[in-house]
Parts: C-alpha cells; sequence; structure tokens
C-alpha cells in the first residue's frame, strides 16, 4: 500500500468493557476507540476479568482467543469519501492461559472503502491470537491522517468458560408458589455455583379411594421411576402445568454441570427431595402439594404437553362428550401465556361437518362453554347445517358474530391495535365445512373453506368425485395388463379454482397414477400439452329392464 506513515502520541481516552459481570457460558470482551470516533491514543489493553478464577482452578476454558482489529466507521450524518484505502502499524503484546509471553510483535492491518454498490470493499482486517486473555496493542503509525474519523481500531476477546461443578452439589431450598390466573405451580430453587443446567422432576398420583373419597396421605405412594416428567432448563424456577384430577404434584430438583475434560458429558449433583426408597411414602416426602379439585371434573378430557429444549412446551387439552368425540380444544403456550380454543361440530349422523378457526380465549385452558353460537344465540350445531331435505346438500349458516370464532374474525373485535386490526373478515363462517356423499360411506362430497366466499355451494368450495374408470382409461395408461377396470377406482377433486386432480388407486387402495384436468385458469400459464381425444362406450352399463320398461346404470 502507497502512502506515509504518521506516528500518533495521543493517549487512550476510552474504553468498552463488556459484561460486567463473571458468568459462565460465552463471553464477549471489547475495548476499541469508537467513544472518541478517531485513533485517540497510542495503547490499548485488554484481560478476560475472569482468568483469577481460572488461576484458583475456579473455571476452565473451552475455549479462549484474542483478536486486534481495524475497520471502517459509517457513521450516521458524516459524508464518507467516495474511495480509499488506509493501513495502520500496531505492535501487539499478549499471553495465553498457559502463561506464555510473546512481545512486541509487529503488525500492518489493512482495510479499504468504496461506496459504488457493485463495489466489494474490505471492511474489517483482524489479527488473531489463539489462547490469549492478557493483549495490548501499540499504535506506531497510519498511512494517512485525515481518515482518523472514518476508521477504528480495536481488540476483541472470546472466551468460553465453564465454573468447576462438584458432583456432591445440591440446591439449598425448594419453594412453590400458586399462579391461579395461568393455573400454573411455579417452582423456585436455589442456584448452586458451577452448575449449568438443571433438571426438574415431577409426579402425580390421584388420592381416590373406591368410594370417591380421598385416600389416607400415609396410604399414597409416590414414584419417579415411572411416569414422571423431566425438563433441563437453565433459570432456577419453572411453572408447572396444574392439569390434572385431584391428587398430589410431587417434585425434585438437581444441578448440572459439564465434565471438565469432556465439554459434552453432563455431570449430576444430587437430588434435592430424594429419598433412599422407591416407591416412598408421600406423607413423609417433604416437596409436595396438593390438588383440591381436579381440572373440569365434570368433563371428559386428555391433556398433551410438547416439550422442546430448555423447557419451553405447548399445552393441549381436548374435551369430549359421553360418546368420546372430541368437541373442544384449548391450546396454550406455556410462554406467551396465551390460550386459544377451537371446536368440531358434528352433523346428524356423528360426522366431523365444522371445525372452527382457533380463537384467543384468555390465559387458563379451561372449557369454555357456548364459545361459538349461531345467529339466535344458542351453541351452534348440527340444527344450523344439516336439516336439507336434499340429504347431503347442506347449507351452513353464519355464525353469531357477538362471540367465539366469529366475533374475533370480523370487525366487531374490540382488539383492533396493532396486528389485531389487519385480521381478516370471516363473513360469519370461521369454519371448514364438509359436506358427505349420501351413500352412508362416510366419504367428503365437498368441502368449504374458511370464509363465505368459499364454502359448500359458492363455486369456489372443494368437490370430490369418486368415479370407476373406464376400460380404455386404463388402457391407454398401461396397456392390456392393467387387468380390469372394475379392480381399480378413480377419484377427482376439483379445487377452488376449477383445476381437477385425478387419482387412480388398485384394489389395495395404492396409487396407480395422477393427472390434473382443467381449463388452464386466466392467472397462471398453460402447461402447453394438446390434450388428447379418447372414445368411449359409456352405455355399456345401462341394461334395459323389461318389466319396468327403463334402463338401469350399474357396474
Amino acid at each position: 500500500m502507497q502512502g506515509v506513515m504518521h506516528p500518533i502520541f495521543k493517549v487512550l481516552g476510552f474504553m468498552l468493557l463488556l459484561p460486567l459481570l463473571a458468568q459462565a457460558g460465552n463471553h464477549k470482551y471489547i475495548t476499541d476507540t469508537t467513544g472518541l470516533g478517531i485513533l485517540s491514543g497510542d495503547t490499548l489493553t485488554i484481560t478476560d476479568p475472569q482468568f483469577s478464577l481460572f488461576a484458583n482452578d475456579s473455571i476452565f476454558y473451552k475455549s479462549i482467543f484474542g483478536r486486534v482489529f481495524l475497520e471502517v466507521v459509517e457513521r450516521d450524518g458524516t459524508q464518507m469519501d467516495s474511495s480509499w484505502e488506509f493501513m495502520a502499524n500496531l505492535i501487539v503484546s499478549y499471553r495465553d492461559t498457559s502463561g506464555q509471553l510473546y512481545s512486541n510483535i509487529p503488525i500492518s492491518l489493512s482495510i479499504n472503502y468504496n461506496d459504488e454498490e457493485t463495489t466489494r470493499y474490505l471492511r474489517k482486517d483482524v489479527f488473531e491470537m489463539l489462547g490469549a486473555y492478557d493483549i495490548s496493542v501499540i499504535v506506531t503509525g497510519v498511512s494517512d491522517t485525515s481518515l482518523l474519523s472514518q476508521v477504528r481500531v480495536g481488540i476483541e476477546l472470546f472466551s468460553d468458560n465453564y465454573y468447576v461443578f462438584n458432583a456432591n452439589s445440591q440446591v439449598s431450598f425448594l419453594t412453590e408458589q400458586w399462579i391461579y390466573a395461568y393455573n400454573e405451580l411455579n417452582i423456585n430453587w436455589a442456584p448452586v455455583f458451577g452448575a449449568e443446567m438443571y433438571d426438574l422432576e415431577w409426579a402425580w398420583v390421584d388420592d381416590y379411594e373406591k368410594d370417591g373419597t380421598s385416600l389416607n396421605l400415609n396410604n399414597l405412594k409416590g414414584s419417579f421411576k415411572n411416569n414422571a416428567s423431566r425438563v433441563k432448563i437453565s433459570g432456577t424456577s419453572y411453572q408447572l402445568p396444574v392439569i390434572y384430577d385431584r391428587g398430589y404434584i410431587y417434585y425434585r430438583v438437581r444441578p448440572v454441570g459439564v465434565e471438565a475434560n469432556n465439554f459434552a458429558q453432563p455431570v449430576q449433583g444430587k437430588w434435592k427431595g430424594s429419598t433412599n426408597n422407591d416407591p416412598f411414602l408421600l406423607s413423609i416426602y417433604q416437596y409436595k402439594t396438593k390438588i383440591d379439585t381436579g381440572h373440569d371434573v365434570s368433563l371428559n378430557w386428555r391433556r398433551t404437553s410438547i416439550y422442546a429444549e430448555y423447557g419451553f412446551r405447548n399445552d393441549e387439552v381436548r374435551y369430549f362428550d359421553g360418546l368420546l368425540m372430541n368437541r373442544q380444544n384449548v391450546v396454550s403456550n406455556a410462554t406467551d401465556k396465551l390460550a386459544s380454543a377451537s371446536e368440531v361440530i358434528y352433523d346428524y349422523q356423528g360426522r366431523p361437518a365444522v371445525n372452527t378457526s382457533p380463537v384467543p380465549v384468555g390465559n387458563r385452558i379451561v372449557f369454555h362453554e357456548n364459545l361459538n353460537k349461531n345467529q339466535s344465540g344458542s351453541s351452534y350445531s348440527a340444527f344450523d347445517f344439516d336439516r336439507n331435505v336434499n340429504y347431503g346438500n347442506s347449507s351452513f349458516s353464519p355464525m353469531n358474530n357477538t362471540s367465539g370464532a366469529s366475533k374475533y374474525y370480523s370487525p366487531s373485535n374490540s382488539s383492533q391495535q396493532a396486528h389485531d386490526g389487519f385480521i381478516p373478515d370471516a363473513e360469519g363462517y370461521p369454519f371448514t365445512a364438509t359436506q358427505y356423499t349420501a351413500d352412508n360411506s362416510g366419504r367428503a362430497s365437498s368441502i368449504g373453506n374458511i370464509g363465505a366466499k368459499f364454502q359448500p355451494g359458492s363455486g369456489h368450495e372443494t368437490i370430490i368425485f369418486y368415479v370407476k374408470p373406464l376400460q380404455e382409461e386404463l388402457d391407454r395408461l398401461f396397456g392390456n395388463e392393467v387387468g380390469f377396470a372394475n379392480h381399480y377406482s378413480k377419484t377427482i377433486v376439483k379445487d377452488p379454482n376449477g383445476v381437477s386432480s385425478i387419482t387412480y388407486t388398485n384394489q389395495a387402495g395404492k396409487t396407480v397414477a395422477t393427472a390434473i384436468s382443467g381449463v388452464t385458469p386466466s392467472n397462471l400459464h398453460s402447461l402447453g400439452i394438446t390434450p388428447d381425444t379418447l372414445k368411449a362406450n359409456v352405455m355399456n352399463n345401462n341394461h334395459w329392464n323389461t318389466n319396468g320398461n327403463q334402463a338401469n346404470s350399474y357396474q
């Protein structure tokens, strides 16, 4: 690089050091000249503030390294020159974790800038030092003092360390607190030095006697061996979903560290709440809480909780009627504490005909009576769509927009803030609707989507036809080895755009061929395939009935 090097003799007046708290894990520390906007001194230094713990064998490093950098600084309101090059000469000294000192290493860092959008430029140049925990830099010269406001020199220190963990460690206390607003039990415990994670384990047992009364606590036993739930989290508290029948929840916690010579190997501490025997009597177990009233005791329900890393979970409760048919689903996100509910509404034959869109219902998982209503204010039911004398051609009435999904997906929604103001209007139809064939086979004949313009009979629903393929069709596709046509089925699904998807299946229900049929929509390009004409006699299945003077068609 061309140019004359100019010495700089000012003293550094600004330092940024992050983070301020010593904490196991990944850390980044920076010291640079950002605050003054120029190379304002001749010396920069940085030291890992946790190195003293390493020297005392209180922590160990998974990795540590430092970088000296020179980079472009684009400041708001500052006009950058169209293009330039810049170089800084530095003297670097550092010490690594083994105690080795590397002194007075001369380096040169170069960067350049170009304001043309299509031109690449070198924004940052670095010098890296593996194992370094203590670094100092002396600026000995730069190539152009007029560019000092547009560049900066600095040191970055990256460390990934862990505290030494004692396998005999145990949390000092466990406390609990009911959070009635969310129907949760908050478990808290004391932090343990060196613990990276904590295992929280809990289980539930009912206290029903044969006659429905409560069992004596001395006769109740608990066990963590079978049917216990466990989460591994980094914090010191967790909220358990209290969606159980009457009985007891009991729990325990242990800290978890890592192996010094194998960071992937966890080291478990001791359980707080462990017992010498398993199963054990709940009467002598300390960490338990009683559930006096079970969840929705008058209803049939089933809870499903799906867990991810660090204890994140979704809770879902499905409510069933006396025939164990699913009627309502309530789902809650444990992070946002928001519950949403959807319903399944059956026709008079017991087939699921209406599936409503989820709607927010507060913070708790409970059953919501009369969630979706008809125009008369009663619960929306088969009475509102399955009364047509033309069996199989039901007409679905709109829902009342004073409650439930119809209110949420309408201008009647009381919340119009932020994204809620852009919720589409379902026009009384916040559900998918299914019509069935009149042959008692339980097959769907048409499916309507959300919105009035996509309901059955609107011309934009999905229509399904079940037919037998012609022998000529199969021969054209597969030749004469295909066998008889009555061994195959043909299903035609016409989507809301009028495009039909055709599926041929054999007697085993396996798909043997698929096709697409229909007029090319105006907003799509044609496939460029010229349709072929197939001639076939469709009257072969018509047989004259001499007694009734009529033709009967059958296969």
